[in-house]
């Protein structure tokens, strides 16, 4: 699984995985965590919440990630983790999807 640390996302890194690690402020570290039907639904939940901010969902996608003050947090990388989390969740759809469509009627 990658680091992602502000130098993998300038650099360019946009595969995500489960595992993958991210920086989300100096020092603190979270791994992403498996796309499942439970965790999406709190997500889009979380999106539809008044009052929710990004780090709220990172907290949520994110295993292991300390508290920390959100202040602290690195420009754009709670944007990163969002996108990489639908990222995740729209290629586990269509890697399962195309399996089934091979197995036919």
């Amino acid at each position: 699984m990658a680091k992602i640390d502000l130098n993998a996302v300038l650099g360019g890194h946009d595969d995500p995985r489960v595992g993958d690690e991210y920086e989300v402020a100096p020092d603190q570290w979270g791994k992403m965590k498996a796309p499942t039907i439970a965790l999406r639904d709190k997500a889009l939940a979380l999106i539809d919440e008044e009052g929710a901010k990004d780090i709220d969902f990172v907290r949520l996608v994110l295993d292991g990630l300390p508290d920390f003050d959100p202040a602290n947090a690195i420009n754009g990388m709670e944007a990163k983790v969002i996108r990489d989390f639908f990222t995740l969740l729209a290629q586990t759809v269509k890697m399962l999807s195309q399996d089934l469509d091979q197995l036919g009627p």
